[in-house]
């Protein structure tokens, strides 16, 4: 392997250091990068594992996301199965609803498994500047079945 073969093996930091870049500049990230975020965050070399680690689960990050990610969020939350879960104060965020927001990762391991998941964390927002976070993980979803509530961030207008 010539030197010029070993810089085109890349590990895809670089692009996804240009995807940072782009999504901290306010452009909003599509599902399909979020989805491969979790791929690489699961699979991917090392370097570019800890790179997103430190991005996506360290640092937390607060990026846009797409205005079909927006109407699939909503619709997920709107669900009576989802929707009863709720506590009464964000009922009154996704009533009042303004945007989504993409925060991160959440890391996720099954007990007796050294296996890590990991699952997209949102926050939802009001028009009123209150605001919850949700994830999709095994672990959240049993939480919110079990009666457990989602953490409210701000002032719930009444």
């Amino acid at each position: 392997m010539n030197l010029i073969t070993a810089t085109k093996k890349s590990t895809g930091r670089r692009t996804w250091e240009k995807r940072v870049a782009q999504y901290d500049a306010g452009i909003p990230i599509p599902e399909s990068h979020i989805v491969a975020l979790r791929s690489r965050l699961s699979r991917g070399p090392d370097d570019l594992r800890m790179f997103l680690c430190g991005v996506a689960i360290v640092d937390g990050v607060n990026w846009s996301i797409t205005q079909e990610q927006t109407i699939k969020g909503l619709a997920w939350l709107k669900r009576p199965a989802v929707y009863k879960l709720l506590t009464e104060e964000c009922k009154k965020i996704v009533d009042s609803f303004s945007h989504f927001t993409f925060v991160g990762v959440e890391v996720y391991r099954p007990m007796h498994s050294m296996r890590e998941s990991f699952f997209p964390l949102y926050r939802v927002h009001s028009k009123f500047g209150a605001s919850f976070t949700y994830s999709s993980s095994p672990w959240q979803q049993a939480c919110y079945s079990q009666g457990k509530t989602f953490e409210v961030i701000g002032e719930v207008a009444q």
